[in-house]
């Protein structure tokens, strides 16, 4: 097996704040992206997302997966896999989960199904919704909820968000196939 794994910097819609984080905030978020490759070249892909705030930046992240011995992972035994990264010690468990999803793309893929049909999970395209969270924009709350409604309607769904006290419910009322500017964004403020 042959482990490879490099930074990558995802750059934000937004600019990320939060209230403990300081007034200017990130346009980037670093990752580290894990390729697993055997000899018979099946390949899987994974992310191990860094943060700062429980001591799994992506230079620690970048420091474990430099201890792994490759030739221990198995596409063909993920438990097993497992248990050898929990053998190198507790924690750690961004680039632990980096390389669990890179075995478990792996195995789906020489299965010929996609990860959810690996683990039985029924999925349609468009029919699911993710949730995310939006950082503190500014102190104005029109600029907050306008964010927030993009924000809804990139999902097509809804989204909180709070300012000075007051939260705002927006919803994107467009569906997955109109165009951005067809879609018409409600917000109404509660206290």
């Amino acid at each position: 097996m042959e482990l490879k794994f490099w930074r990558f910097d995802l750059q934000l819609a937004h600019t990320w704040r939060i209230a403990s984080g300081g007034a200017a905030g990130a346009n980037l978020y670093p990752i580290v992206l894990v390729q697993l490759t055997d000899r018979d070249g099946r390949q899987g892909i994974g992310e191990a997302a860094s943060t700062e705030r429980y001591g799994q930046p992506a230079e620690v992240i970048e420091a474990f997966l430099r201890k792994v011995d490759a030739s221990r992972l198995s596409f063909d035994d993920i438990p097993g896999s497992m248990l050898y990264l929990d053998s190198l010690g507790p924690g750690d468990d961004a680039a632990k989960g980096g390389i669990n999803i890179a075995l478990v793309d792996a195995a789906a893929r020489a299965a010929g199904k996609s990860v959810a049909e690996h683990f039985g999970v029924p999925f349609t395209e468009g029919r699911h919704l993710t949730s995310f969270s939006i950082g503190i924009v500014s102190d104005s709350p029109t600029q907050h909820v306008r964010t927030t409604s993009s924000a809804a309607h990139s999902i097509g769904s809804s989204a909180a968000a709070g300012v000075g006290g007051r939260t705002s419910r927006v919803r994107s009322t467009s569906s997955a196939t109109a165009p951005p500017s067809a879609a018409a964004i409600r917000a109404a403020a509660s206290v």
